[in-house]
């Protein structure tokens, strides 16, 4: 876990749009209230791998969004109960 405190430039969720079911556990779990679900964009949806597409179709599009990236403080909260997990942090260096 990061400190709370930290600059939260320096830590961005990065969700994985080909895993996310929209289960929304990762919501609740934000103290700061920077995720939401809801209806993954068209424009959003191009470029997913055919898994991506059938996952988004199969629960209507609805995906964890990172509303308020300001918000965020790299608690990790949301990585670490993500049942798909389809959240990671740009300071891990990716994937």
């Amino acid at each position: 876990m990061t400190d709370p405190n930290a600059d939260p430039s320096a830590h961005r969720p990065i969700i994985d749009r080909n895993r996310c079911e929209g289960k929304a556990a990762c919501v609740p779990a934000c103290p700061w209230d920077a995720l939401v679900v809801a209806p993954l964009p068209k424009v959003e949806r191009q470029g997913l791998s055919l898994r991506g597409i059938l996952k988004g179709y199969a629960h209507g599009w609805q995906q964890a969004v990172l509303v308020d990236p300001s918000a965020c403080r790299g608690c990790r909260m949301c990585e670490a109960v993500c049942p798909e997990q389809a959240i990671y942090f740009l300071s891990d260096g990716g994937r």
